[in-house]
């Protein structure tokens, strides 16, 4: 099967930071089938790290307080770069439920500490937006002091639909992305991407009971 390897030619935009397209060129390879597992969990430990240098640079100061919010199951595989880039400090994690396509998405489990700072919305994938939003939604609710300005998206892959997706309902919202307007093709993968960030975090696909 021919494969598109992930582009981003889209002009910089407001609320938009992309990572050096060095680093997107030299990672471009990786996402070619077959895909290792250990291929992808080095990839995308590398290009989160790289991308938390860029939230760094952004944020300066208030990165101290930030918390590193991992979006189950693919954030797992940001874990050791946000420990690496971060420090030790108290993190927290999403997971949302098993749904059919289409079906917006509800939060299962939430644990996330209360911020003194910035949260880091980590998810090496956004496809549809909706996992990112009804987290936001659900934070936001649950804890009077968080404004959207105090959010941030990082993720290693951005589609176009995700990004207008979040933009529509959370305009202020910065996202710090590597490949992004990444198109979507009719069986609902993001073009070039053709692996679940979840079972890669999980050690690889399998039947699992849930």
């Amino acid at each position: 099967m021919h494969r598109t390897r992930p582009q981003h030619r889209s002009p910089p935009r407001p609320g938009v930071v992309r990572l050096g397209e060095e680093h997107a060129r030299r990672h471009a390879d990786v996402w070619r089938e077959p895909v290792a597992v250990a291929a992808v969990r080095a990839s995308v430990d590398e290009l989160t790290r790289a991308l938390l240098c860029e939230v760094r640079s952004s944020l300066g100061r208030q990165l101290d307080d930030a918390v590193p919010v991992l979006i189950l199951r693919g954030g797992l595989l940001m874990r050791e770069a946000c420990q690496h880039i971060l420090g030790d400090r108290p993190w927290g994690f999403v997971s949302t439920a098993p749904r059919s396509r289409g079906e917006p998405a509800r939060i299962r489990c939430c644990d996330v500490p209360l911020p003194t700072g910035p949260l880091l919305l980590m998810d090496p994938v956004v496809n549809s937006g909706q996992t990112i939003v009804a987290t936001t939604e659900y934070l936001t609710n649950r804890i009077a002091s968080l404004s959207t300005h105090r959010l941030a998206v990082v993720s290693i892959f951005l589609s176009e639909r995700g990004e207008n997706k979040i933009r529509r309902s959370y305009p202020d919202m910065d996202l710090f992305t590597v490949y992004d307007r990444l198109p979507v093709r009719e069986n609902g993968w993001i073009a070039g991407v053709d692996f679940d960030a979840g079972e890669y975090a999980m050690g690889g696909e399998a039947f699992r009971i849930g």
